[in-house]
């Protein structure tokens, strides 16, 4: 049972079709403007890993647990290597850390002079 991702020439809205088989896969018409000027997408996909291999790539016990959890940037740090390591989406509260991080590090180069000034 296919479900292929489409984009309308007309309109340009994407959308996802249901085929029951493989035997009916045929025209794609546009959900929105009723258009057959549809272009097949490569759609995302992704590869799981074993078990094993996910835990080969996680930083030592210590390394994970060496931050200062009362502080946003040190916990904004540990975030973004536990990130790296998993490969896996932190969800919006760890994108606002890695964000606040990012900010605190343009601050603090700015006020110690090793970012010229706009």
């Amino acid at each position: 049972m296919p479900i292929y991702e489409y984009i309308c020439g007309d309109c340009a809205k994407r959308s996802s079709i249901f085929f029951r088989s493989f035997s009916e896969v045929s025209v794609a018409v546009c959900p929105n403007c009723s258009s057959d000027n549809m272009d097949k997408l490569v759609s995302k996909f992704t590869i799981g890993r074993p078990y094993g291999d996910f835990m080969k790539n996680l930083p030592s016990w210590e390394t994970m647990t060496d931050f200062d959890e009362n502080d946003p940037q040190s916990t904004a740090k540990m975030l973004r290597i536990w990130k790296d390591a998993m490969g896996e989406n932190i969800g919006p509260q760890g994108e606002e850390l890695q964000a606040y991080q990012d900010i605190s590090d343009i601050t603090s180069e700015f006020e110690s002079g090793s970012l010229d000034s706009l």
